[in-house]
């Protein structure tokens, strides 16, 4: 039997700090008894040391592979990664994070036989900081995975109704959540194990201890994703599925303006994504949520 090969696809902006541990942390693991891997690095036009860092890898390393994107944004990066992959499994990674040891092989066993269909593993997340408020963080508790785009893998075959991303977008796993629970009846295979270490510094672009302010701007762009799919797939969409989407875009208008009450009212949203947008709709809410950030994580 052929091994399986895993395509990870890593756009990468400005991460001289941090892409050499990024890049070691996925040779430790590049090549396991049961599957191969091809490191796919997109240049997302970088003004620092990050091309000459990883162009230094190129010289002892054929599985990693390095383009320069052709549109700035990290989703495009995503889509040119797709459009250079090979593999029959799709992992995405970021620049400033690491995997920890096995992490391909334990993410992957639950796929490998699946290859031709539509399945995605969802593993845990475990963050690691100077910032010791923020170091050692598992997302989430309990037996569920973590939808963060480096918590993800997916098959081939599920990767190509997926991908291209829209290039509008401000991050890519909400759309490929959406696509998992609106669209594919895609197999989800949640595996309760750290696969992924995310480094939380001050260049994230999802800052953990913004302002309310900063954050409710942040999540409001990030969120936007909700329209441009409902505008994308409402045609096919079946009707339940297309009301519970429709009161995701009317719950995301209503935090962004700070109706609490309004979120509270809704019927079709759940009660953790009530919660949520309550928690991230009022100031005083965000600040107490900042402070009990530890205990809290996970929910």
């Amino acid at each position: 039997m052929n091994k399986i090969k895993i395509s990870v696809l890593m756009p990468v902006f400005n991460e001289e700090k941090y892409i050499n541990d990024a890049l070691i942390s996925l040779l430790n693991q590049a090549n396991g008894i049961d599957y191969t891997c091809e490191i796919i690095v997109i240049d997302d036009f970088s003004t620092d040391r990050t091309v000459e860092i990883v162009s230094a890898f190129l010289r002892d390393y054929c599985f990693i592979k390095f383009y320069k994107n052709v549109h700035k944004g990290k989703v495009a990066g995503f889509n040119l990664a797709f459009r250079r992959s090979s593999g029959d499994l799709i992992c995405l990674f970021a620049g400033d994070d690491m995997l920890p040891a096995d992490s391909l092989r334990m993410r992957a066993s639950p796929l490998k036989d699946h290859i031709n269909e539509k399945y995605i593993s969802l593993c845990k997340s475990q963050s690691f900081s100077e910032d010791r408020r923020f170091d050692g963080l598992v997302i989430p508790k309990g037996s569920r995975g973590n939808w963060s785009g480096g918590c993800m893998m997916m098959t081939r075959a599920l990767a190509s109704d997926i991908f291209p991303l829209p290039e509008n977008l401000e991050n890519e796993d909400i759309w490929i959540s959406f696509f998992l629970k609106f669209i594919t009846g895609g197999k989800i295979i949640n595996v309760p194990r750290v696969g992924l270490y995310y480094r939380i510094h001050g260049g994230n672009s999802s800052k953990v201890n913004s302002t309310f302010q900063v954050k409710n701007e942040s999540m409001h762009k990030r969120r936007l994703s909700y329209k441009y799919f409902y505008d994308k797939y409402k045609d096919i969409i079946d009707r339940e599925k297309l009301e519970e989407l429709e009161q995701l875009i009317i719950a995301e208008d209503l935090r962004y303006k700070g109706d609490v009450i309004g979120i509270l009212r809704l019927k079709k949203i759940g009660y953790y994504d009530k919660i949520k947008d309550v928690v991230f709709s009022n100031k005083v809410l965000y600040e107490m949520r900042r402070i009990m950030f530890k205990n809290l994580s996970g929910w």
